[in-house]
């Protein structure tokens, strides 16, 4: 496999399992920074804090999203069934996750109330539309800029606003399956990973999702050479960043790895931009630095096209990420089998698992956070998944 460019040690303590469910960094960021969930409403001898049953617990990204739901009927129905949590946290109506360790979603009209339960803690962590509405909303969106900041619940939509150009020093661009508000959580927690966590600000381009198929054939049409809409914009707002004349440091995640890349190639070795054909002098992105985090590409063929453009290029991922390995080809060409292998085997964690037992969705933070996350950061009902994981965690290393 090609190097992996190695970062500062900044190494932490390997974290304790137990707490990984609630405040870890290592997790997925929704988890973090929870705080008892208070109605005095429901509990009002007791500051508004639950003395019976589970204890209730909620995050800031949760918090913001109840805080913002428009219909003030459908927000208390919400919060009711949030308090009715904690006498009945695993009722007929709620929805486990099969393939993560307690972790569970519970209908409330249009709305999904998303939570874990660890050591008589249950913690709501996200609240959504239910999946056909969001399926519909996440249709409605289209390619685009957006500046986010972060505020105090994190990196919420509620920061994300529309913009034409990019005018901060880091931006991203997302992968597949990933709407609005997963985008920027997910991008964020990637670029604070790299750039630290004093990152107050971050430019994205979505790259929104028609499905987990569609998005497939996307990526597909954009490796063939057969460019599609979210590249051909992409092109357009590379040129921009260029002639603003102000460094940029760009993250790809997934996707977003063949997005930069075709984009890269249409404008440096095709010369388009904004409908013309540009000079070979002017075909230098040399105001851009990437990382390829996770990214579907194969690293020496990306290497000698961002060189030619100018461009600054690593490339970070776990060793195991199927995306980087097989759909990137970088285990493929030259063929490593063992490589392969290591990286189909966690194909059922990417598919279906929580983000903390993917190898793909979170920045790759070493090894020994990594099998702290695979021994406890998912579960595999079937034989074959149980042997799968089985298998995963005790050869990580091999």
């Amino acid at each position: 496999m090609p190097a992996i460019a190695p970062r500062p040690n900044t190494a932490k303590p390997t974290p304790n399992p137990r707490d990984l469910l609630h405040k870890n960094r290592a997790t997925d960021p929704r988890l973090r920074k929870a705080s008892r969930f208070v109605s005095k409403t429901h509990f009002p001898g007791n500051g508004g804090i639950n003395a019976a049953g589970y204890q209730l617990w909620i995050t800031p990204f949760a918090q913001d999203y109840l805080e913002s739901i428009p219909d003030a009927f459908a927000k208390d129905r919400v919060i009711d069934r949030i308090a009715q949590l904690a006498s009945l946290p695993r009722s007929l109506d709620t929805d486990s996750n099969k393939a993560a360790i307690e972790v569970y979603r519970a209908p409330v009209e249009d709305y999904m109330v998303h939570y874990g339960i660890n050591s008589g803690r249950l913690t709501v962590f996200d609240i959504s539309l239910n999946r056909s509405l969001e399926e519909k909303a996440d249709h409605r969106e289209e390619p685009r800029l957006y500046h986010v900041t972060k505020n105090e619940s994190g990196w919420t939509t509620r920061t994300a606003t529309p913009t034409e150009a990019v005018k901060t020093a880091h931006a991203a661009v997302n992968g597949m399956q990933n709407n609005l508000k997963k985008a920027v959580w997910l991008m964020a927690e990637h670029l604070e990973y790299h750039h630290g966590e004093t990152l107050s600000a971050f430019t994205l381009y979505h790259n929104p999702t028609r499905g987990g198929p569609a998005d497939f054939w996307e990526s597909t049409r954009d490796k063939l050479g057969l460019r599609t809409d979210v590249t051909r914009l992409f092109v357009d707002i590379l040129g921009d960043t260029q002639r603003r004349g102000k460094p940029v440091h760009w993250l790809a995640h997934s996707q977003g790895g063949i997005i930069f890349s075709q984009a890269v190639r249409d404008y440096v070795e095709k010369g388009l931009y904004r409908g013309r054909q540009l000079l070979p002098e002017e075909r230098r992105l040399d105001k851009l630095k990437v990382i390829y985090d996770g990214a579907a590409v194969h690293v020496a063929t990306t290497d000698a096209l961002m060189k030619k453009a100018g461009i600054e290029s690593k490339h970070w991922t776990d060793p195991a990420d199927p995306v980087y390995q097989i759909a990137g080809g970088n285990a493929l060409r030259p063929f490593r089998p063992i490589t392969a292998i290591k990286s189909l085997a966690t194909l059922p964690r990417v598919k279906g698992g929580a983000p903390e037992s993917s190898p793909h969705t979170l920045a790759h933070k070493g090894p020994q956070v990594r099998k702290q996350l695979d021994a406890h950061g998912a579960k595999n009902p079937n034989l074959v998944k149980a042997g799968i994981n089985w298998f995963w965690v005790r050869f990580y290393d091999f």
